[in-house]
């Protein structure tokens, strides 16, 4: 596809362990890559190595992200997506929007928004709960 390198979190779509990730790419950019790990105790990559029980749970996954019926997995998506926009949208003061894939993920997505006044909170309460890593809340 054109890339020099790409990385590839392990918890999301593929659906391993969140400690886990693959680097793919040209082989001279994942082996200066490489150099950031054990045993160079030094380098950035030492402080977050993972065990071999992630590794094992990333390959199970690769695997199993292969065998993955993908449309299947973007109906159901798509239809839980549906449910959140059809229950939001009864919400007065509530405005949303589905966008997704073309910001390079693989599954839908819904913009929130709401009239600050109306609702009684604003952008900024949310953005510092985002800030603050609130339970719950997913921001991006």
């Amino acid at each position: 596809m054109g890339f020099d390198l790409v990385a590839f979190s392990g918890g999301k779509a593929l659906r391993g362990p969140q400690s886990t990730g693959l680097l793919l790419g040209r082989k001279d950019l994942v082996q200066a890559a490489f150099l950031n790990n054990s045993p160079n105790s030094d380098s950035i990559g030492r402080g977050c190595k993972i065990g071999k029980e992630e590794i094992i749970g990333l390959l199970v996954a690769v695997d199993a992200y292969f065998k993955r019926d993908h449309d299947a997995d973007w109906k159901r998506w798509q239809t839980i997506v549906a449910d959140w926009e059809t229950a939001l949208r009864r919400v007065s003061g509530i405005t949303v929007k589905r966008i997704g894939p073309e910001n390079g993920g693989n599954v839908p997505y819904l913009t929130v928004d709401w009239d600050q006044a109306a609702r009684g909170f604003s952008h900024e309460i949310i953005s510092v709960a985002c800030e603050k890593g609130v339970r719950g809340l997913s921001c991006g």
